[in-house]
């Protein structure tokens, strides 16, 4: 609270006092930039004309240090006239109370910021969970991609233990892994990746499965045929005897996977995180398939070499991995909708446009699933703009666009290292490119941008001038054939919006594109 009126600073430390507030009373601005700091508050009440710093120089020196820009500022001022209400929210200001004050509204406007400050600290929190867990599915699905390719091209066995190992601490981010065979009663390490130091050394007579409780976890995995994890070493009771010797390495939560193959174990790949709770549900389930297809080449490379392994083996591992893609791609669709509920379905509905254009002009079973797939996330970049900006119900600053139109480069650094068979990444980062080279994030024109970036393009354009967006309300589909009939041939590739218009005309569209927020109208 800061107020250089004693009177007045008295009577609202009271008020608020009295509903339950924890007050930092202040009588200059120079001292409540000084508390500020020292401890940031959750919510400033601000006087604005005081001696040494108006209000409105308080505020933006709050705004300009990261400890106190998000702090809720609410002005209580006996200015009361329209220019000083709007100073007030330009400076940074979430409110503005007229004084002589009401105490009802007083209570009623800081409960409310209160409120709003909660909601949005545990939506950033949300927000920071599902990140840190899309980013691990990410490497994981890194790791599988790679794991995909070293089974299909492999010819001696040992070359692919290591490439498994390297994958997993090189793509996938963990901090150790290491294979080891099962022979004569126990775990022998074949190969380590990262950072071991004498680890595996150290756990000595804990590999061999007589061993009782005292089993290693990659022994209890052989032993039991079954995965064993833990999601944090520090206070896991079945980690006593190796605790030390593992978070002396930095390792934080591990999982050890039995190589199983026609229910003989032949041995373990055991990973090791930095991060403890590392292991989500999806995580484990694609882990413990990467094991299996790990296992299976080992005893087919036993059996002959990669250049015998039958052609429908190599199809079922191909397959498996498509799956996994498509569980994450549709992870990541859902993770971006959450955070921007304005546009929900827009992915979904730019899929199905861009899917029937690509349909439309014939062309192959490939390309077209690799359209579909870039739709399905094409605004996964989004994820790192932050919501009040996507969700902003009025026009946006030159500054916040800047932020938006980060979002396709943001989703090429994602997608960039993942073997999805098609040129995803690059249609991702190519789809708000324009013909005439006046798109972004590169400008690029012409034959730069791919066939498929300029299908995507065109499905995204009509979907969102169709559709409801946070700062106007649908403009309807034929204001979307205008936009891109008018541009045909500048923006827009030609034959493609020539398939769209064809496509637009067929009466399914309006099952295809159809949803509250759009009209035909």
């Amino acid at each position: 609270m800061v107020d250089d009126t004693p009177a007045s600073l008295r009577l609202l430390t009271e008020l608020l006092t009295d509903a339950g507030f924890k007050v930092r009373p202040s009588n200059s601005g120079t001292l409540a930039l000084q508390s500020a700091q020292a401890q940031p508050p959750n919510l400033i009440l601000l006087d604005i004309r005081m001696p040494d710093l108006d209000g409105y120089e308080v505020c933006r020196r709050l705004k300009a240090e990261p400890a106190t820009a998000d702090v809720p500022v609410i002005f209580i001022s006996a200015l009361d006239d329209v220019k000083d209400r709007i100073k007030g929210f330009e400076v940074g200001g979430v409110d503005y109370i007229s004084k002589p004050f009401q105490r009802e509204e007083v209570l009623a406007r800081v409960h409310t910021h209160m409120e709003l400050r909660r909601m949005r600290t545990s939506l950033e929190e949300i927000v920071r969970e599902r990140s840190a867990s899309l980013e691990n599915t990410i490497r994981t699905l890194r790791t599988l991609s790679a794991v995909n390719q070293s089974l299909i091209h492999a010819s001696e066995e040992q070359p692919l233990l290591e490439s498994i190992c390297n994958s997993a601490v090189n793509l996938g981010g963990y901090r150790m892994a290491w294979v080891g065979y099962l022979k004569q009663g126990r775990i022998v390490p074949r190969f380590a990746s990262g950072h071991h130091d004498g680890y595996l050394e150290g756990l000595g007579a804990s590999l061999a499965l007589d061993q009782g409780d005292d089993l290693y976890p990659a022994a209890r995995a052989v032993n039991d045929k079954q995965l064993d994890f833990s999601n944090d070493i520090a206070s896991d009771p079945e980690f006593g005897p190796w605790r030390e010797q593992a978070l002396a390495r930095g390792y934080r939560s591990s999982i050890a996977l039995p190589l199983i193959v026609n229910d003989e174990c032949i041995g373990a790949l055991s990973l090791y995180s930095t991060v403890a709770n590392r292991f989500s549900d999806r995580e484990l389930l694609m882990l413990d398939e990467m094991a299996n297809d790990l296992a299976f080449g080992i005893k087919h490379l036993r059996l002959d070499t990669a250049r015998h392994i039958a052609q429908e083996e190599r199809q079922r591992t191909l397959e498996q991995l498509r799956r996994t893609l498509e569980q994450t791609i549709e992870a990541m669709a859902i993770t971006v909708e959450k955070r921007d509920p304005y546009t929900a379905g827009h992915q979904r509905r730019v899929t199905r446009l861009a899917v029937a254009i690509a349909e439309e002009m014939g062309l192959d079973e490939s390309t077209i699933n690799g359209i579909r797939f870039a739709g399905s996330i094409h605004d996964i970049g989004k994820i790192y703009v932050p919501s009040e900006i996507l969700n902003r119900p009025g026009r946006i600053s030159e500054t916040e666009f800047s932020i938006i139109k980060t979002h396709p480069d943001v989703g090429y650094d994602i997608l960039k290292d993942v073997d999805f068979g098609e040129p995803i990444a690059e249609i991702v980062l190519q789809h708000h490119e324009r013909l005439d080279g006046s798109g972004y994030p590169n400008g690029i024109g012409g034959d730069a941008i791919s066939r498929q970036a300029r299908i995507l393009m065109v499905a995204d354009v009509v979907e969102a001038i169709a559709s409801h967006r946070p700062y106007r309300p649908a403009l309807g589909i034929d204001e979307a054939v205008k936009e891109i009939t008018r541009n045909q041939g500048r923006l827009y590739d030609a034959k493609v919006v020539e398939a769209c218009l064809r496509v637009l005309k067929q009466e399914s569209i309006h099952d295809l594109l159809s949803h509250p927020g759009m009209t035909t109208a």
